[in-house]
């Protein structure tokens, strides 16, 4: 599904670490757990947002209170004593045991001393929404959004130095001394500890990106120049580009003036949605002074807690604006997000003219892959602001072009005095021996070798010096035609030629003895570091290739010939034998728009139960096309993650416009007919706020004049096990053609909306969806094949019975419904498909599953 992310891609982006983790996971380690509950000591109510710290005087919380006022702590390392504390109450301390779990509940005396600023006061009881002052600025907040946040000027514009840290959390000393880590001493110059937990990391990945942001209203445009950018390499195949969107995806992009706030790969409903009322719970602490600001303390959290929503602090100015001055949001305990165990950002605001400014944004995340007690991360990213400044207006062409995000010439090769010179601020001691440390750990051959054995694993391919031999997972494959299909490939990379790119394939089929093979010239016009199809692609690429192929089947990643896809993929009857020579010519720019011209030449060679016969009896041994197309996409504002020429898309709420033509023409190198193609679609994603999101698919296509079965349109099916969202998964192969056709295909998914209503069931984290998909088509009178017009008879099986159908009246339709999160990883779909049942081999219902590694 788009804005998630496969399973290749998981292991991407954290096989790396392992190469780190493994020592010390292994690391028998002893358990101590404390709960409880926190109350009033007068009323008994439940205190929420207690502060719970390590020692007897106040330090970093190692927990607080949820909604209900109880809290957990596990850790290795227990303190003696911990301190209660919260704003109106004394603070409590309690003394603690080690390993072992425990119960320490507490009531809070009310302070006997009263701050000068106060001048409301919480009450503990039942929340009510009537006459709760709290809900009474939050609506005045909300009301005077427009008025204070910065894009009530014209233009504006500002400079930013973004710092993100990624590390492995709960490091213990004893670590240093063994396995690898007693090899790089060096490393542990630049451990720290965690704000969020008080325990000590060790980071692995340090990243830093300098850029120069402008705003105009009128039209409404943004637009963000990355002037530099420099970061710690975690692989050759990992572009700059990837590395970044997938930052973004984790610390997302917090402005608290949006009705949803995009972190974690997930939109969480602002406290100052005009929603946020009826989502939220609000309660007044007290009124404080931040920064010399007066400002009312208000506490919220959602009204339920799994819902995607925050806990948190808001800092109203104490005047007639309800400016934010101070923000902190939190997760609650029992929130969704996978992996992540505590997360906390902080925002505060300095007022410039009359507009707030943003200028201490900090971000801190804690999330661990399978269990705390296995292996955590740390990861933080702080921005500082500079040079912000209002109503100047910059030429058009500061603001022109599709792509919100332009990459400056030179901006990742900037030098060590550029840094030091332009950064708003230096880095700490620590941080700045990061970049040192792992240039010395590239000289550790036990590390290296290592880490290119892992990512080898995560890659799919083995650097061998210029070439790079895979991909691993196309090693083996299944089909009817072939049984075991054996095949090896490779390509070259950055190190052979940085324009000059090779690739090809040799192919075996144990049941057909025969011997498939591709080859591939590729030349970049724009100079590349590892591979050719590095964002932007300027690439011409010249093609020949022999091998077997199932007619209309495309894959959004990879080829029909992977291990997992041809696994309960089911007997595959219609295959073809190609020999296809084509050159082609892709282009596309920061604005995300590209283009392809397409010349192919190819001749199918029935397989298996597929044959080329015409009404009159006549067989073709096979069917020759050649055709001029271009291809046209664009997606403004798109992000993706690649790992070599797949595209996993991160941002899917970025629509995808695509736009196809091709023409064939008869008697060109053998072709037989003469024909035009044309096909465009359309696909994006909608927020509800914290009612889940929609996915919307949209396709339609034409063929005019005449053309053979093997030239329409083929409806892509799914035979396999695994649930395909661009495929119909209750369609065989090659059931259906069509020469005119328009299809939807829609997933909603509610991000366990209702299953969070449910007792007991909520305590699984599943997330429901629906999925209804429906295809509209039909063959023209002038493309059914008869007696008359010389065309190919649509296929049969061997019984005679009819296996490739046109659509009549009725549309094609399929419905599911769907658990997703199970385990946190795994989704379950049960699908059923409406109508047209009596063809053979068709399943009504149908069971899929997918691996899903995803926030």
């Amino acid at each position: 599904m788009p804005g998630t992310t496969n399973i290749r891609f998981f292991r991407c982006r954290f096989i790396f670490l392992f190469a780190f983790i493994l020592p010390m996971a292994l690391q028998a380690q002893v358990k101590t757990t404390i709960t409880g509950t926190v109350s009033d000591a007068e009323t008994g109510e439940a205190l929420p947002f207690v502060s719970i710290t390590s020692g007897d005087t106040a330090a970093t919380p190692v927990a607080i209170t949820d909604a209900q006022g109880r809290y957990r702590i596990v850790t290795a390392t227990p303190p003696d004593i911990i301190r209660f504390e919260i704003v109106g109450y004394e603070p409590a301390v309690r003394r603690t045991g080690r390993g072992v779990t425990q119960s320490i509940n507490v009531d809070l005396e009310h302070s006997r001393t009263r701050l000068n600023e106060v001048v409301i006061k919480s009450k503990r009881t039942k929340y009510r929404k009537k006459d709760n002052p709290a809900l009474e600025m939050i609506r005045k907040a909300i009301a005077r959004k427009a008025q204070n946040r910065i894009e009530q000027f014209d233009y504006y514009q500002f400079q930013k130095h973004e710092k993100t840290l990624f590390a492995i959390a709960n490091i213990p000393d004893s670590v240093q001394k063994t396995g690898l880590f007693k090899l790089v001493p060096f490393l542990f110059d630049s451990a720290d500890t965690s704000k969020l937990t008080g325990k000590r990391y060790l980071p692995f990945y340090m990243g830093e990106v300098l850029s120069e942001h402008y705003y105009r209203r009128q039209p409404e445009t943004s637009k963000t120049y990355i002037t530099a950018q420099q970061n710690v390499e975690v692989s050759k195949f990992l572009e700059m580009e990837s590395l970044d969107v997938v930052i973004r995806r984790v610390f997302g992009e917090t402005d608290i003036y949006d009705n949803t706030i995009y972190l974690l790969g997930n939109r969480f409903m602002s406290p100052l949605s005009p929603l946020a009322t009826g989502f939220y719970k609000f309660f007044i602490a007290d009124t404080v002074e931040v920064s010399g600001e007066p400002c009312y303390e208000l506490y919220f959290t959602p009204q339920n807690a799994m819902d995607f929503g925050f806990r948190g602090k808001l800092f109203l100015t104490a005047d007639s604006a309800y400016a934010v001055k101070r923000v902190e949001l939190r997760l609650t305990p029992a929130t969704q997000v996978n992996f992540v165990t505590d997360l906390l950002v902080e925002q505060e605001f300095a007022k410039l003219d009359s507009a707030w400014v943003l200028n201490k944004d900090c971000t801190t995340v804690e999330f661990s892959l399978i269990g705390k007690s296995f292996v955590s991360f740390h990861g933080k990213r702080v921005n500082t602001f500079k040079d912000v400044a209002f109503n100047i207006p910059q030429p058009d062409s500061v603001y022109g072009g599709l792509s919100p995000i332009v990459r400056m010439n030179g901006f990742d090769a900037r030098d060590e005095h550029y840094w030091a010179t332009h950064r708003p601020d230096t880095l700490t001691g620590k941080e700045g021996k990061i970049y040192t440390s792992y240039r010395q750990l590239e000289k550790v051959k036990r590390y290296t070798f290592t880490r290119d054995l892992l990512l080898a694993l995560a890659e799919g391919y083995v650097e061998a010096g210029c070439v790079d031999i895979g991909p691993v997972e196309n090693t083996v494959s299944f089909n009817s035609v072939e049984d075991v299909r054996l095949r090896i490939g490779g390509k070259t990379n950055g190190k052979f030629h940085r324009h000059l790119f090779l690739e090809g394939f040799v192919a075996y089929g144990t049941r057909d003895k025969a011997w498939k093979y591709n080859a591939s010239v590729m030349y970049s016009f724009n100079r590349k570091k590892n591979h050719p199809w590095e964002f932007p692609v300027n690439l011409l690429t010249v093609t020949y290739e022999y091998n077997t192929q199932i007619p209309g089947q495309g894959y959004r990643y990879g080829s029909s010939d992977r291990l997992f896809i041809s696994i309960g993929r089911g007997k595959t009857e219609k295959m073809t034998f190609d020999r296809k020579f084509e050159i082609s010519y892709r282009k596309e720019n920061n604005s995300h728009f590209g283009y392809t011209f397409i010349f192919n030449h190819t001749e199918q060679r029935p397989l298996a139960e597929l044959h080329f016969v015409t009404a009159g009896g006549t067989a073709y041994h096979s069917y020759v096309a050649t055709s001029f197309g271009i291809d046209l996409r664009l997606s403004p504002g798109e992000r993706f993650f690649q790992w070599q020429r797949n595209r996993y898309p991160l941002n899917p709420e970025a629509a995808v416009y695509t736009l196809r033509y091709k023409a064939a023409i008869a008697g060109l190198w053998g072709g037989g007919y003469t024909f035009h193609q044309l096909e465009a679609g359309f696909a994006k994603r909608w927020y509800l706020a914290g009612y889940g999101y929609l996915d919307v698919s949209l396709g339609a296509g034409k063929i005019f004049n005449r053309a053979p079965f093997p030239s329409l349109f083929v409806a892509q099916a799914n035979q396999g096990f695994a649930f395909q969202e661009e495929s119909f998964n209750t369609m065989r192969y090659f059931e259906f053609v069509s020469d005119q056709y328009v299809d939807m295909k829609l997933v909603y998914s509610l991000n366990g909306f209702l299953f969070n209503r449910i007792p007991l069931v909520k305590k699984l984290r599943w997330r429901e969806l629906i999925t209804f998909k429906v295809l509209y088509g039909k063959v023209s009178a002038r493309n059914i094949p008869d007696a008359t017009n010389g065309l190919m008879l649509f296929p049969r099986d061997a019984a005679g019975n009819l296996t490739t159908f046109a659509l009549g009246a009725q549309p094609l339709m399929e419905a599911g419904v769907g658990i997703d999160n199970i385990f946190s990883f795994l989704r379950i779909d049960v699908i059923k498909r409406l109508n047209y049942l009596d063809h053979p081999g068709v399943r009504e219902w149908t069971v899929k599953a997918e691996l899903r590694f995803a926030f």
